[in-house]
């Protein structure tokens, strides 16, 4: 049965691609938000709206400073929204207001390469399929609130980019899981 569409491409100036790879949490309010992809890039930020009436009716959609591919957003115990996407990079981003009017980012492929070694270590690279310069992420990312304002953050390291590891070669593609807890001031 349909019930509504939450955006379309229409609803979106400068949007590259149509809204696509949403995410949604409830808000302390009851509302709905949803956070979705509308192309690619820094130059692509990501677009929220929110729902008052459970997903019939949808806000117009209003651009955030996150930008790019696959949001997962999660509403935390204490009340904080969580946002992790990227491409270039990974970000979390973070914000204690209500309903995600600010927020602020976190570099976690600055953390990643500033904690790992050298074999873990990652570029942004030109683009995913860019034969000279990967992105050694697709910066597609999960979270889960595993205990009240406790994060595990999952990512992945593709030294390649979209093609295969060559088999005489000593990478591999990795998964890694971080742990973030989120306090309130």
């Amino acid at each position: 049965t349909y019930l509504a569409s939450v955006a379309s491409r229409d609803d979106i100036p400068g949007a590259t691609e149509g809204p696509n790879e949403t995410s949604l949490v409830r808000l302390a309010d009851g509302d709905i938000m949803a956070v979705m992809r509308v192309g690619s890039g820094v130059a692509q930020p990501l677009v929220k709206t929110y729902s008052g009436d459970g997903g019939r009716t949808w806000s117009r959609p209003e651009r955030l400073p996150a930008y790019s591919v696959a949001p997962c957003l999660r509403r935390l115990q204490n009340g904080v929204l969580a946002l992790s996407t990227g491409r270039p990079g990974i970000y979390l981003w973070l914000s204690a207001d209500p309903r995600g009017d600010h927020w602020e980012s976190f570099d976690i492929l600055g953390y990643h390469n500033d904690v790992m070694g050298p074999a873990h270590q990652m570029r942004p690279g030109q683009g995913g399929h860019h034969a000279t310069d990967p992105y050694q992420t697709t910066a597609y990312t999960v979270m889960a609130e595993t205990t009240p304002n406790r994060l595990l953050l999952t990512y992945d390291r593709i030294p390649f980019g979209w093609n295969p590891v060559p088999l005489d070669s000593d990478e591999r593609n990795r998964i890694y899981v971080l742990t973030i807890d989120v306090e309130r001031e």
